[in-house]
Protein backbone atom coordinates (compact mmCIF):
# COMPACT_ATOMS: atom_id res chain seq x y z
CA UNK A 1 0.00 0.00 0.00
CA UNK A 2 1.39 3.37 -1.03
CA UNK A 3 1.42 6.18 1.50
CA UNK A 4 -0.04 9.54 0.48
CA UNK A 5 2.69 12.06 1.37
CA UNK A 6 0.43 15.04 0.63
CA UNK A 7 -1.35 14.54 3.95
CA UNK A 8 1.92 15.09 5.82
CA UNK A 9 1.96 18.75 4.80
CA UNK A 10 -1.74 19.53 5.18
CA UNK A 11 -2.36 22.36 7.62
CA UNK A 12 -5.16 21.78 10.08
CA UNK A 13 -6.66 25.26 9.94
CA UNK A 14 -8.56 24.94 13.22
CA UNK A 15 -5.48 23.56 14.94
CA UNK A 16 -3.37 26.41 13.56
CA UNK A 17 -5.91 28.96 14.78
CA UNK A 18 -5.69 27.49 18.26
CA UNK A 19 -1.89 27.46 18.11
CA UNK A 20 -1.92 31.13 17.06
CA UNK A 21 -4.30 31.90 19.93
CA UNK A 22 -1.94 30.19 22.36
CA UNK A 23 1.04 32.19 21.07
CA UNK A 24 -0.92 35.45 21.28
CA UNK A 25 -1.94 34.66 24.85
CA UNK A 26 1.68 33.90 25.80
CA UNK A 27 2.84 37.12 24.14
CA UNK A 28 0.40 39.08 26.28
CA UNK A 29 1.51 37.29 29.45
CA UNK A 30 5.22 37.80 28.81
CA UNK A 31 4.62 41.41 27.74
CA UNK A 32 2.79 42.20 30.99
CA UNK A 33 5.54 40.49 33.01
CA UNK A 34 8.25 42.48 31.21
CA UNK A 35 9.86 39.27 29.92
CA UNK A 36 10.63 40.59 26.46
CA UNK A 37 13.08 37.92 25.30
CA UNK A 38 10.43 35.20 25.79
CA UNK A 39 7.76 37.50 24.33
CA UNK A 40 9.81 38.11 21.19
CA UNK A 41 10.33 34.38 20.55
CA UNK A 42 6.57 33.89 20.65
CA UNK A 43 6.00 36.90 18.38
CA UNK A 44 8.13 35.29 15.66
CA UNK A 45 6.34 31.96 16.13
CA UNK A 46 2.95 33.70 15.92
CA UNK A 47 4.07 35.47 12.75
CA UNK A 48 4.89 32.13 11.12
CA UNK A 49 1.58 30.54 12.11
CA UNK A 50 -0.35 33.62 10.95
CA UNK A 51 1.32 33.45 7.54
CA UNK A 52 0.47 29.72 7.30
CA UNK A 53 -3.16 30.62 8.04
CA UNK A 54 -3.14 33.09 5.17
CA UNK A 55 -3.34 36.21 7.36
CA UNK A 56 -1.54 39.30 6.14
CA UNK A 57 1.54 39.59 8.29
CA UNK A 58 5.08 40.92 8.13
CA UNK A 59 7.68 43.35 9.42
CA UNK A 60 7.88 47.10 8.83
CA UNK A 61 10.01 49.90 10.20
CA UNK A 62 8.40 52.44 12.51
CA UNK A 63 9.33 55.86 11.05
CA UNK A 64 9.23 57.33 14.56
CA UNK A 65 11.52 54.61 15.95
CA UNK A 66 13.42 53.09 12.98
CA UNK A 67 15.80 51.24 15.29
CA UNK A 68 12.85 49.08 16.46
CA UNK A 69 11.26 46.97 13.68
CA UNK A 70 7.57 46.20 14.11
CA UNK A 71 5.92 42.81 13.56
CA UNK A 72 2.34 43.11 12.25
CA UNK A 73 -0.44 40.52 12.03
CA UNK A 74 -3.82 41.31 10.50
CA UNK A 75 -6.20 39.23 12.62
CA UNK A 76 -9.87 38.88 11.63
CA UNK A 77 -10.52 41.03 14.74
CA UNK A 78 -8.07 43.76 13.68
CA UNK A 79 -4.39 44.56 13.37
CA UNK A 80 -1.93 43.77 16.16
CA UNK A 81 1.74 44.75 16.30
CA UNK A 82 4.82 44.63 18.51
CA UNK A 83 8.18 46.36 18.43
CA UNK A 84 11.06 43.88 18.41
CA UNK A 85 14.82 44.43 18.63
CA UNK A 86 16.93 44.70 15.51
CA UNK A 87 19.32 41.91 14.62
CA UNK A 88 22.56 42.60 16.49
CA UNK A 89 24.82 42.32 13.46
CA UNK A 90 24.71 44.32 10.25
CA UNK A 91 24.74 42.63 6.84
CA UNK A 92 28.14 41.01 6.26
CA UNK A 93 28.06 41.59 2.50
CA UNK A 94 27.27 38.00 1.50
CA UNK A 95 26.00 37.34 -2.02
CA UNK A 96 23.09 35.05 -2.91
CA UNK A 97 25.61 32.39 -3.94
CA UNK A 98 27.45 32.66 -0.64
CA UNK A 99 24.15 32.51 1.23
CA UNK A 100 23.21 29.30 -0.61
CA UNK A 101 26.62 27.84 0.14
CA UNK A 102 26.26 28.64 3.84
CA UNK A 103 22.83 27.02 3.95
CA UNK A 104 24.14 23.92 2.15
CA UNK A 105 27.12 23.61 4.50
CA UNK A 106 24.86 23.99 7.54
CA UNK A 107 22.51 21.27 6.28
CA UNK A 108 25.46 19.02 5.51
CA UNK A 109 26.86 19.55 9.00
CA UNK A 110 23.65 18.74 10.83
CA UNK A 111 22.51 15.82 8.68
CA UNK A 112 25.67 14.16 7.48
CA UNK A 113 28.55 14.95 9.81
CA UNK A 114 26.55 14.33 12.98
CA UNK A 115 25.95 10.70 11.93
CA UNK A 116 29.63 9.87 11.38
Amino acid sequence: MRRDNRKRYHFDKMGDKQILGTFLSLIEQFDQAGEYEARNKHIYAALSVAVNLGFEAGIRLDPDEPEWPVVFIELPTGQVSWHVPQHQHSWDGHSNEEKSSRVSRYIENIYFRSTR
